[in-house]
């Protein structure tokens, strides 16, 4: 009764509230579990973040295409430098055959000093003229491959122009415009923190049984759902840009372990939530809950991906204490006798053992909660 009465005035104050018109709303999750915790990164509106995506590599591709054309320029430079080089050491090579011919004309030969300086001049220009044509031909594959890396640069920038196009049009369609009232957001954030609050304020107080514990969790998700449903009744907005949308993702685990945020996430479209929960000492994860779907662990670990089709989000980490557990500290040593070692330490013996979490019985939940919820530094 009291869980009920709890929820029920929750939900009063939820439902009083309206504040967005919903076109529609998506959150991905995926992650993976395994006995001693896990992970979720938790997407707010892919869309928008597939838009975002899609037009960063946009701008990439027209950088791309940028530099191509500097390095084409470059080649371009380089091959008509090679070409000029190519036409000077070939008309070298024609004014040394020409020198050449003159002085076999003019009856010298082998032994002669001007017909000796004439070979060698030929010699050497016929030289130039091999390596200028090396360098030419490797300018021409330079300004080939150039012009073939633009080319390509140019369709990957269309490509990039047209799935960015195509992203912004399916998100633009998917969500539309919202019209937000200040004063009822902060009625909204208090109303969930209120909600929160109940399900600590329970688990702090250490009397609640498990299903009850259970029972008030499962309940907070139908309030979070009630809510969805109460906020398609909102003013009608228009579909198009300049949307501003709000997204609340709710972390919480019971006593054996945690998330390393815990609490609410107020967040906008496009964002990407990094989340890890970890088992304490003595504790075990018994099945991580996402909206209202249960993933379990097994002795391999278990990966997931989940889509929702909404802007609230509810994710509880569930630990059970392991069976027969015992701290190794507190494992008592004995001779060969069977009674225990006279090297132990009385005081040691003698203290009470631990309840598996390291932590005071007096704290409640067992574990400090982090900041309400605020972004994983990344």
């Amino acid at each position: 009764m009291r869980i009920k009465k709890i929820i029920s005035l929750l939900l009063v104050s939820m439902l009083s509230i309206c504040l967005f018109f919903v076109f529609g709303f998506q959150i991905d999750v995926s992650g993976g579990v395994t006995g001693t915790g896990g992970s979720a990164d938790v997407t707010l509106d892919p869309l928008k973040a597939a838009a975002d995506q899609a037009n960063e590599a946009a701008e990439a591709a027209e950088l791309a295409l940028e530099e191509a054309l500097a390095e084409l320029a470059a080649a371009q430079l380089a091959y008509d430098e090679a070409a000029a080089a190519l036409e000077a050491a070939l008309l070298a090579v024609q004014e040394a055959q020409a020198s050449l011919d003159a002085a076999v004309q003019a009856g010298l030969g082998e032994g002669n000093m001007i017909y000796d300086q004439a070979v060698l001049a030929l010699e050497i220009a016929q030289s130039d003229l091999a390596a200028a044509q090396l360098a030419y031909d490797e300018a021409a594959a330079a300004l080939e491959a150039a012009l073939l890396a633009v080319q390509e640069a140019q369709a990957a920038l269309d490509a990039a122009v047209l799935a960015a196009k195509e992203a912004d049009e399916a998100y633009t369609g998917y969500s539309g415009t919202y019209t937000v009232d200040e004063e009822k957001l902060a009625e909204l954030q208090q109303a969930v923190e209120d909600a929160q609050k109940a399900l600590d304020d329970a688990l702090a107080a250490g009397n609640y049984t498990e299903e009850e514990i259970e029972a008030l969790e499962e309940m907070l998700e139908e309030a979070a759902d009630e809510l969805d449903d109460a906020m398609e009744y909102l003013e009608e907005g228009e579909s198009g840009e300049g949307k501003s949308e709000y997204f609340h993702i709710v972390t919480n685990s019971n006593n054996g372990g945690s998330f390393n945020i815990e609490g609410i996430y107020f967040g906008s479209s496009g964002e990407i939530l990094s989340y890890d929960f970890t088992a304490e000492e003595g504790y075990e994860l018994a099945w991580l809950r996402v909206g209202n779907t249960k993933i379990y662990p097994d002795e391999l670990g278990k990966l997931y991906e989940l889509s929702f089709d909404r802007k609230n989000l509810v994710l509880h980490a569930h630990f059970n204490k392991i069976k027969d557990y015992e701290p190794e500290d507190e494992i008592v040593t004995t001779n060969e006798e069977g009674s225990p070692d006279e090297g132990l330490d009385q005081d040691d013996e003698g203290k009470e053992k631990d309840n598996g979490r390291g932590q005071d019985e007096g704290n409640g939940k067992g574990k400090e909660k982090s900041n309400n919820g605020k972004k994983k530094d990344k």
